[in-house]
């Protein structure tokens, strides 16, 4: 599958972010269907397009288009987050992508997961997934 590779909101080359970008809404997974990574890709987009950036090719109507996908996928990525416990968070994290760890952390935070995972099952993800042992300090540091 060609996933999006988005960087954040300092880079300098938003064309190319935004090129592939398009190249991964243009085959879009089944919504439905589409995995832990997938959603991050698209919240990746939602990021871009909540700060106007788009391709000055598109046209309104692909635009439009794209703006409603990616707030389709939003609304899942909502009801996939919300539906995370402490009994499965662990198999969540294990399927995370590298470029995706901090936007996965940010909407946990977001849709305030931080009381409904136990704070052991926190402790645990930090000693089996290094990588994101610093999102989740600073999620235990704000609370």
């Amino acid at each position: 599958m060609n996933r999006a590779m988005l960087f954040s909101t300092y880079t300098q080359d938003k064309s190319y972010t935004l090129e592939r970008a398009e190249i991964f809404m243009g085959n879009p997974p089944e919504m439905l269907e589409a995995d832990i990574n997938s959603l991050l890709n698209f919240y990746s987009i939602k990021q871009e397009f909540d700060n106007d950036h788009f391709l000055n090719r598109w046209s309104y109507w692909q635009k439009a288009y794209y703006v409603a996908l990616v707030d389709i996928a939003f609304i899942v990525t909502e009801k996939f987050f919300l539906k995370l416990t402490s009994e499965t968070i662990s198999d969540v994290v294990q399927q995370i992508e590298e470029k995706n760890i901090e936007n996965f952390w940010k909407l946990f935070n977001f849709f305030n997961l931080e009381n409904k995972i136990n704070r052991f099952v926190l402790a645990r993800l930090m000693y089996s997934f290094p990588e994101h042992m610093r999102f989740i300090v600073e999620i235990n540091q704000s609370n």
